[in-house]
């Protein structure tokens, strides 16, 4: 489980490829991270094992389906 809160507003984005190569993940929960970008969101795609996925402030452009 990796459990993401941005309290601060330090981070700005995840850089590309980090959340792919976290192939075993089972949850993602990440809160206040108000500029998750669609191309973040495609890496979650590769997740197989992933079961619970929690997106809290995340940009109202991002739409995402499976």
């Amino acid at each position: 489980m990796l459990e993401f809160w941005n309290e601060k507003p330090a981070l700005k984005r995840i850089s590309a490829g980090v959340l792919s190569r976290l192939i075993r993940l089972e949850e993602l929960h990440m809160m206040g991270v108000e500029h998750c970008h669609y191309s973040t969101l495609r890496e979650v795609e590769f997740l197989s094992r992933l079961t619970a996925l929690t997106l809290s402030k995340c940009s109202g452009d991002v739409i995402y389906s499976n």
